[in-house]
């Protein structure tokens, strides 16, 4: 494997090899008996080289991809993150049959649970994050009788698209730096990392005392979770009616509290110098790197404490086409950069 790995290794150089093996004396020119007696051979032989490199990506986790990533990872049961569903809460001004239809955009969302007169709870129809995108009023596909005012509110459970290879990939090296058992603070991120709708999971070990955890977390669009969203993920690691007696995640004796992370609201004034647009035109661009920029910093939450600097603001502005100067950032009336604690994440409020 090695000797033809660190050759030029191409079909015109296993061609050429395989024609100095032969005599000197006969022809080997192109066209001639040998030469196209040989030369399919050759194709035949480059090919299955080719396969033996794509065998050996395959073989190890660092090359390793699709199902045969997912085989490596297996070894360590850690498995590929499904696409999911997102389920939206709707709000109607009179209560709908459960399993009736609206429509948005390219989707359908299904009533699924009455949460108060109403106000649904929807499942939408297709698998993945799309179903996060859309909001505002829906088309009803099933008459309803007095129906005036159907709207697509707040997602409860965000919907994630299928796990990708990379993410997949870290998840399996992770699992060799830190060995999760018996509820240690891997045990509760590996876990509550995998339930439907989990972005980001943060773990605060002791914080009300021996035998108490806390655990805040992101959805799986890296947003502060609904509140029906964490007493979700709470009956799950640890019924407040059982608290402590081992029936979720949490092990017997341990009590753990759920929380979504703590938004720290970020309200942005700025002053920009236009070329050739104005304000108007570029305000969407604006608030779009900025958000952008928030949800980099809070996709990356539990690794670091968040600091929303004004440098990294000012650079992404001035990458907006139309935009020629930024100065004068300040974020909450401060000229600083803005140093969250590590319970905390950026929200946008408002730029102006």
């Amino acid at each position: 494997m090695g000797r033809w790995k660190s050759m030029a290794l191409t079909y015109d150089a296993l061609l050429q090899r395989a024609l100095k093996r032969v005599s000197s004396q006969m022809d080997t020119s192109e066209g001639s008996f040998l030469f196209d007696a040989i030369a399919p051979c050759v194709a035949e032989l480059y090919e299955a080289y080719l396969h033996i490199e794509e065998l050996e990506k395959s073989v190890f986790a660092d090359t390793a991809y699709g199902e045969y990533l997912e085989r490596r990872t297996a070894e360590r049961g850690i498995y590929r993150k499904p696409a999911t569903y997102a389920i939206r809460k709707a709000y109607f001004n009179v209560d709908v049959p459960i399993g009736s239809r609206w429509s948005k955009e390219e989707l359908v969302y299904t009533v699924t649970e009455k949460v108060q007169d109403g106000v649904f709870l929807t499942k939408a129809s297709q698998t993945g994050a799309i179903g996060n995108r859309y909001s505002g009023e829906l088309v009803n596909m099933d008459f309803i009788e007095n129906l005036n005012s159907a709207v697509l509110g707040e997602v409860v459970i965000a919907g994630e698209d299928e796990e990708e290879d990379e993410s997949l990939r870290l998840r399996y090296f992770s699992s060799f730096e830190k060995e999760a058992f018996g509820g240690n603070k891997r045990d509760y991120e590996e876990k509550i990392g995998c339930i439907d709708g989990v972005g980001v999971v943060k773990v605060y070990p002791t914080w009300a005392g021996g035998g108490t955890v806390k655990v805040r977390l992101l959805d799986a669009e890296y947003n502060v979770p609904s509140p029906e969203f964490v007493q979700t993920v709470q009956e799950l690691v640890d019924p407040v009616d059982t608290s402590g007696e081992g029936l979720g995640i949490a092990p017997i004796g341990r009590k753990a509290t759920v929380e979504g992370a703590e938004a720290m609201e970020v309200q942005i004034t700025t002053q920009l110098t236009f070329k050739e647009t104005s304000w108007e035109n570029v305000r969407q661009d604006v608030e779009g790197v900025v958000e952008k920029y928030f949800r980099e910093l809070r996709s990356k939450w539990s690794e670091d404490d968040v600091v929303v600097r004004i440098s990294q603001i000012e650079a992404r502005l001035l990458d907006i086409e139309g935009i020629i100067d930024v100065q004068g950032t300040k974020l909450n009336g401060s000229s600083n950069n803005l140093y969250l604690t590590d319970e905390q994440v950026p929200v946008l409020v408002g730029i102006k």
